[in-house]
Parts: C-alpha cells; structure tokens; sequence
C-alpha cells in the first residue's frame, strides 16, 4: 500500500509529541535494529581505542620524557648514553603515533577498522618481542611480565573488535 511508511512514520511522530521522550522511528522497524548495533559496536570500539590510548600515554611519558630518572626507578636500567637516551624518546614518540590512530579511529567511523588493526599489531608485535625476550633472556622485571599479559589480551580484544567490525560492515552499508 503507497504511503503506508510515511502514514507509520506521522503515527509515531503525533505519538512523541504526546509521550517524552520521543522514540527514534527506526527504532520500529528492522533497519532501526541493525543501525543501533552498529552504533552499539562502534561505542564499544571507541571506548576500547579510548582505554587503549589512556593506558599507553603514562607508559609513553615514563620511556621517553626524563628516560635516565625513569627507567632507573622503575627498571634499574641506567641511560648514560645519548644514543639510549634517542632510542627512548623515539620509542615514546612511536607510541604517541599510535595513540594518535587510535583516538582517530575512536571519534573517525571509517577510521576505526584501521586503528583496530594497529592496535592489534602493535600489541600482538610488543607481546611477541616480550615472549622472544623471556625465551632468550630469561624473566624480567614483573611489570614488564604483567605488560606481555595485558598486550596479549588487548590484542585479542582489538582483534575480535575487528572482526565483528568487518561483519557488521559486510551485513549492511559502511559503519
């Protein structure tokens, strides 16, 4: 029946002026469905890549801001030597890089499956370097260990997020 969308449509509309707060239209109809669970995905992407960046800012600042008063306190490692020093600050600077993609991908829809996979690759990278050090080197610090930990399960998640993320796009238009 012609018009029979827009008559449901002026329904609902009469009804929210009546009833507060006015429900969303597509909330009625099975579009309405699959748009609030990619809006429900894409929260849980943002808070996740939000979460992420918040985590690495302070681990960022303690390797490269004072790296000689840092990594003494809380390694024992003593950087004496520029060259260390430039390593560190470097380091730092990859991880701000990174926070930059992932806040990005937090608050940029077609930015979020990109700073997914970088943080899937940048943890899954530290935690497998971390695994190769632990076989090689023996066991260091217990931060370090807690950080392989935390990595791997940060990767994980990043992954899965990903994945749901593809799914999500390949059911319908772009999130």
């Amino acid at each position: 029946m012609p018009g029979h969308g827009i008559l449901a449509h002026s329904i609902v509309k009469v009804l929210c002026r009546l009833t507060e707060p006015c429900p969303n239209f597509y909330s009625f109809s099975i579009v309405g469905k699959f748009v609030q669970e990619r809006e429900s995905l894409f929260v849980k992407i943002r808070v996740f890549l939000v979460l992420c960046a918040i985590g690495l800012a302070p681990v960022a600042l303690s390797y490269g801001v004072v790296p000689a008063v840092s990594l003494d306190v809380l390694f024992g490692i003593t950087v004496d030597s520029t060259n260390l020093a430039n390593i560190m600050r470097a380091i730092m600077g990859l991880y701000f890089g990174m926070i930059v993609i992932w806040l990005w991908g937090a608050f940029s829809i077609p930015m979020a499956g990109p700073a997914l996979v970088s943080c899937a690759v940048f943890m899954l990278g530290l935690a497998a370097g971390r695994t190769l050090s632990f076989v090689l080197d023996g066991m260091p610090h217990w931060l370090l260990v807690l950080y392989a930990v935390i990595e791997v399960v940060l990767g994980a998640i990043a992954i899965v997020l990903y994945r749901t993320h593809i799914s999500t796009d390949a059911s319908g238009a772009r999130l």
